[in-house]
């Protein structure tokens, strides 16, 4: 519904040419690849232990490569989709302010310069766009701005969702595995109970006055940096601890052929000095 929506409204052309035109002057800046990283790690659940843990529950001879290769074309996808949808609307708002400094230029009630450029940099990522330019732009549909207004927080709602679905089964699979937990065996419900109202309490702090800056520490130092970190142990584990002959050994007796030199190459070499 979005998608339809944020393509046909006027001035979504320039948003989506700004999604589609890469600057090529902030390929060497770190923090466009740390937020790539982050990028790529949230939305696929990379070092995070969910991926791990729901594969846990596959049969023992399941073709995990084939899953792994459709989970990415899915995700890569289903972001390209999102970020459509965003672009697209970006650009509408950007063409309102742009139009309207124009106007106020014109009659001289203000004196700026006004650029296209500068409207669509404007709250284009983070909490300025989930809770600022979107509803300020169903705030502009009319008498249709209720509708897309619920139908919008509907979305953040679900997507939130099934994000902790994955986190929380990553560490609950965890925590059923520990020993005192078998021992006593103690209800896998109770411990899910305990994890989620754990999360809850935790989360009451985002909600204070000093939440948005809780928020922002958590979103800049608490994410990208520990996920490289995990991820890069992981991959050296796996590629030179454990070794990728005997993961490739591995993989064969799962699925009855081994991995090409392209993966293994990826796997030893590339992989890791990228996220060095």
């Amino acid at each position: 519904i979005f998608l339809v929506r944020g393509v046909t409204l006027e001035g979504a052309s320039y948003g989506l040419a700004r999604m589609f035109t890469p600057d090529f002057s902030r390929i060497l800046e770190a923090g466009v690849w740390r937020s790539a990283a982050t990028q790529i790690f949230f939305t696929l659940s990379l070092a995070a232990g969910g991926l791990i843990a729901m594969s846990s529950y596959n049969p023992v001879r399941n073709n995990f490569y084939k899953d792994a290769i459709i989970v990415s074309f899915a995700n890569s996808m289903t972001s390209l989709y999102a970020a459509v949808v965003v672009f697209s609307v970006v650009g509408y708002k950007a063409d309102l302010n742009y139009k309207s400094c124009l106007n106020q230029t014109i009659s001289g009630k203000d004196d700026m310069n006004c650029s296209l450029d500068f409207f669509l940099s404007e709250g284009i990522s983070g909490r300025g766009l989930a809770f600022m330019t979107f509803t300020e732009i169903c705030a502009q549909f009319g008498s249709s701005g209720p509708f897309w207004s619920v139908i919008f927080f509907l979305m953040l709602l679900t997507l939130g969702l099934s994000s902790m679905f994955g986190y929380v089964e990553g560490a609950l699979t965890s925590l059923l595995d520990l020993h005192f937990i078998k021992k006593y065996k103690i209800r896998r419900e109770f411990v899910s109970l305990s994890l989620c109202t754990s999360c809850f309490l935790i989360g009451i702090v985002f909600s204070l006055r000093s939440g948005e800056y809780v928020l922002q520490m958590f979103d800049d130092y608490g994410t990208p940096v520990p996920m490289l970190i995990i991820a890069l142990s992981e991959i050296i584990a796996v590629g030179w601890v454990y070794g990728i002959d005997r993961f490739c050994d591995d993989f064969h007796m799962i699925i009855g052929y081994r991995p090409n030199y392209f993966w293994i190459i990826l796997w030893k070499f590339v992989s890791p000095m990228i996220m060095m």
